[in-house]
């Protein structure tokens, strides 16, 4: 697999990239910058799927490591990462030079090349399905933790705020959501990874449901942290809230009882 992502494994960690603000093919200029940071940041996102023992290894070998078989391993759970990326990232994926050094392994080398092309193309098709309303997202166990993440770290900048910035609630909504993105993005909040990373997405959802944007800076019942994700969730994968709640949590059960 590519030295790049290898290298990144010894690289001091990158800040969160929200990935969703790519909008546009970057113009040759830019694209090294942007190249580099998707990099990155897919690896640092790579990397947190690992178990510790494979992020013993990766921190000391990268990609490579000197028995053949963990190297393989390592590097196949690298490509079911890069799929599902796909359907999530779906062009923006192509902007990274690493994933086109694997592309390219796919089209020459690779045995598994043909399988995983043909993979690749449907995770684009289901991925183009769901921004555009026509399909829902499947329900994975990396949702359960997602949800449990997110869910704090709205709590967090919900009282932040609510102490800091509770008398200007009565501003616009643009202006409300500019505040919060501020609180997210400054870093004064608190460390907000998840946020950070989705705050496109989220920004979108505040923007359709302006109540959840009121309520973080002044909540109610309806507006807990816990209801607003589940409504984040829902609003994402084109599931309805409360079956996405249910899901979520039987893949949390699953998670607890197999430890």
């Amino acid at each position: 697999m590519t030295d790049e992502l290898s290298s990144d494994a010894h690289s001091e960690p990158w800040d969160s990239f929200d990935i969703q603000r790519i909008s546009k093919i970057p113009s040759p200029e830019e694209f090294p910058g942007v190249s580099e940071r998707l990099d990155r940041e897919l690896f640092t996102r790579f990397f947190n799927t690992l178990s510790q023992a494979d992020q013993v290894v990766v921190q000391k070998y990268g990609l490579a490591p000197p028995d053949k078989e963990k190297a393989t391993e390592v590097n196949t759970k690298l490509e079911l990462f890069l799929l599902d990326q796909a359907m999530v990232l779906g062009y923006r994926l192509f902007l990274s030079r690493c994933f086109l050094q694997c592309l390219l392994q796919w089209w020459e080398e690779t045995q598994e090349g043909p399988k995983r092309l043909e993979e690749l193309g449907a995770k684009l098709s289901l991925g183009a399905r769901i921004v555009r309303g026509e399909a829902k997202a499947p329900v994975e166990p990396a949702h359960y933790e997602f949800r449990q993440d997110l869910k704090s770290e709205i709590a967090i900048l919900q009282k932040y705020l609510v102490a800091a910035l509770r008398t200007r609630r009565q501003r616009n909504p643009e202006d409300l959501l500019a505040d919060a993105e501020q609180a997210v993005n400054s870093g004064i909040a608190g460390h907000l990874p998840c946020l950070k990373q989705n705050w496109t997405a989220f920004a979108a959802f505040l923007r359709t449901h302006p109540e959840y944007l009121t309520g973080l800076f002044s909540p109610t019942k309806y507006t807990t942290p816990a209801r607003i994700v589940n409504e984040f969730i829902g609003f994402s994968t084109n599931r309805d809230t409360e079956s996405m709640r249910i899901e979520t949590s039987r893949q949390g059960s699953k998670q607890h009882s197999a430890r």
